[in-house]
């Protein structure tokens, strides 16, 4: 819902200096974060006039890395596929698909050739070769809603 109401407060900026709603989003978080602080800080000094506020706010930031893959993943990719041009999705079909399947498996490797030699964990060791390509696989991984939403 605030996504919502941010969208069309964005909508309502004019296009040449209009952010990205991902970016009006990142930064409205961020500034939320920033205030959360800020009453945590306060409700410390004040004697805990916010504590159900913030006890919540811990609640939630345990939330269940599944719930975000299942519940609000699939909605995003919605709407970004909702407002896709059919035309344009014909056009870029064949390079997106050479991207997305030998392109990705290239990323990978190169990536992990360069992990393996470049990166060492905390004692000074290198990765092992699967953890290195293990590393490239997570990198290399493309976001399903931002490639929606560019085409």
């Amino acid at each position: 819902l605030v996504c919502a109401a941010l969208d069309h407060l964005n909508s309502l900026v004019p296009t040449c200096v209009r952010l990205p709603i991902s970016c009006v989003i990142f930064l409205v978080g961020m500034v939320c974060y920033i205030l959360m602080k800020y009453a945590q800080e306060a409700s410390h000094s004040d004697g805990e006039p916010f504590e159900d506020f913030l006890n919540g706010r811990l609640s939630f930031s345990y939330l269940d890395p599944h719930a975000i893959f299942f519940v609000i993943l699939p909605p995003l990719l919605y709407e970004s596929a909702s407002g896709m041009s059919w035309h344009v999705l014909k056009q870029v079909l064949p390079s997106s698909l050479i991207l997305a399947l030998p392109g990705v498996v290239l990323n990978v490797c190169l990536t992990g050739l360069l992990i393996k030699p470049l990166v060492s964990d905390t004692a000074g060791h290198s990765f092992s070769w699967p953890a290195a390509f293990l590393l490239s696989s997570i990198l290399s991984a493309t976001d399903p809603v931002a490639v929606v939403a560019a085409l």
